[in-house]
């Protein structure tokens, strides 16, 4: 544990946007803020402790404004999403889905606040996913043989068929 100094409200800044986004927009602002001040500051906080200890609202509330982001392709440096803790481990496949649009691993890295070498990993991971799908290998045979698990493994398998058949889809439309 580390002790970390948080921005829980910021004056005038908060006003303008509760103005403009509401009560829930400035939720979601001051939890991306609280998190990143953390996370710079060495830090990383948990869902638990975001909810029940800085803005007062239920853990089910903040999984869903925690969702909004994910569905933006933000991920938040949370305990759960940086040590792999938790059922929060889908900012993998985020990750994954950043490098198959075309970004570099270190904007991946920098946007994701996670090492290059982790982005490497991650995407190297998918790689042999794909490989050993393309070999006709079982989602449990792939798992064990990359290391991840069955979940995950899953996961990487339907963002490649999702990529695979966004491709034939366009392809088509050349035909």
């Amino acid at each position: 544990m580390v002790s970390v100094v948080l921005t829980l409200d910021a004056g005038e800044e908060d006003l303008l946007v509760k103005e403009h986004q509401g009560v829930l927009g400035l939720r979601r602002h001051r939890l991306q803020r609280i998190v990143n001040e953390a996370f710079q500051q060495g830090g990383l906080l948990t869902v638990e402790d975001i909810a029940n200890r800085l803005l007062n609202c239920g853990e089910r509330t903040l999984c869903r404004d925690i969702k909004a982001f994910k569905e933006q392709d933000v991920v938040l440096p949370l305990r759960s999403t940086i040590r792999d803790m938790g059922k929060s481990v889908t900012h993998r496949a985020l990750i994954v889905k950043q490098w198959l649009s075309g970004k570099e691993y270190s904007e991946i890295a920098r946007a994701t606040h996670h090492s290059i070498e982790a982005v490497a990993n991650y995407v190297d991971k998918f790689k042999r996913v794909v490989c050993l799908a393309k070999n006709n290998y079982e989602i449990k045979t792939i798992a064990f043989l990359v290391k991840l698990s069955p979940s995950l493994t899953q996961e990487y398998y339907d963002l490649y068929h999702a990529i695979d058949a966004y491709r034939i889809g366009k392809m088509s439309w050349m035909i």
